[in-house]
């Protein structure tokens, strides 16, 4: 099985004000978070590395802007993300490193040593991707 890591964090200009105080006890550990995660605890052991956002955590997951725009405009401060195109972003890329062997590394252990992951049946992600878009899982 391949796993597949993104992860976010900014600087505290970039974080929402609601979310102020948690990336403030964060930064204490390491400055690199994004209010809920430090940025290496969101990265799965073995797995490859998408990238970074610059967003905070609020701002990646949750459509504040769109869907309560007064909390928003008080509390939820920097909440523009485009998540749609992100979403595609991934998809494209799970997509290639499936079709393609080796584009991107993953691998398993077992007592022989490393083993090539098995991809999953082709559409899986891609359909489960659409269905966390539109809220069905």
């Amino acid at each position: 099985m391949r796993y597949y890591s993104l992860a976010a964090f900014a600087d505290r200009e970039g974080i929402s004000l609601i979310l102020h105080s948690s990336y403030d006890k964060l930064a204490l550990i390491d400055p690199r978070n994004d209010s809920q995660v430090v940025f290496h605890d969101a990265l799965v052991p073995g797995g490859a590395l998408l990238g970074y956002l610059n967003a905070d955590h609020w701002a990646v997951a949750l459509p504040f802007t769109r869907e309560h725009p007064t909390i928003a405009e008080t509390f939820v401060t920097r909440n523009a993300f485009p998540r749609e195109v992100l979403l595609e972003a991934i998809a494209r890329f799970v997509e290639e490193s499936l079709l393609i062997p080796g584009y991107a590394i993953a691998v398993r252990l077992n007592r022989s040593g490393l083993i090539p992951a098995q991809p999953p049946r082709q559409g899986v992600l891609l359909e489960l991707l659409h269905r966390l878009a539109i809220g069905l899982v």
